[in-house]
């Protein structure tokens, strides 16, 4: 067993380590299923069991489904099958920001892998600002985006956050 600081100081090397093979392959990369799988897969790595890395549907059920997108559908699949659209390519061209905030707030809410969702979202996020020519989101620390950006995040009366309130946040970010 590891501890809570080996696990932590892992996640944070395998963070690092995708993020540089992300700015290493942006060229190649895309904003797609492939890609969060391998991503993820990187990210995950001796975190959960070999198994169990890159897969999308590991919980067919989305725990903060409601805080999704409905043209999800709330699956997985579906996001997935979006995202290769013409309808995500159009808005990818036309409002890249926009497309990064749906991209980071449905892969959150989807919570489909095992591990490595919250980091896949924001990489995933990042990877779309970057092939449109922007700088990645600038997240303050962890626990601003812990309050304000993720979908875990309640209000102050202990309900879950706005849609709008958390694309304010990822506004405010990029």
């Amino acid at each position: 067993y590891m501890t809570e600081n080996e696990i932590s100081d892992l996640a944070e090397k395998n963070f690092r380590e995708t993020a540089q093979y992300l700015l290493d392959h942006l060229d190649e990369l895309t904003v797609d299923l492939k890609s969060a799988i391998l991503l993820n897969r990187m990210l995950t790595k001796g975190l959960v069991p070999e198994k169990a890395r890159g897969n999308y549907l590991f919980r067919p059920d989305p725990p903060f489904a409601k805080q999704m997108d409905d043209f999800t559908g709330r699956d997985p699949q579906r996001f997935y099958q979006w995202l290769e659209s013409n309808g995500a390519r159009d808005l990818w061209h036309r409002d890249p920001v926009t497309f990064a905030e749906i991209v980071h707030n449905n892969l959150i809410a989807l919570d489909s892998f095992p591990d490595g969702n919250g980091r896949l979202s924001r990489m995933f996020a990042d990877l779309a600002l970057l092939k449109s020519g922007l700088a990645p989101a600038y997240y303050t620390d962890m626990l601003d985006y812990f309050e304000r950006g993720n979908a875990r995040s309640y209000d102050e009366d202990n309900r879950p956050l706005s849609r709008d309130a958390r694309i304010r946040y990822f506004r405010e970010i990029v």
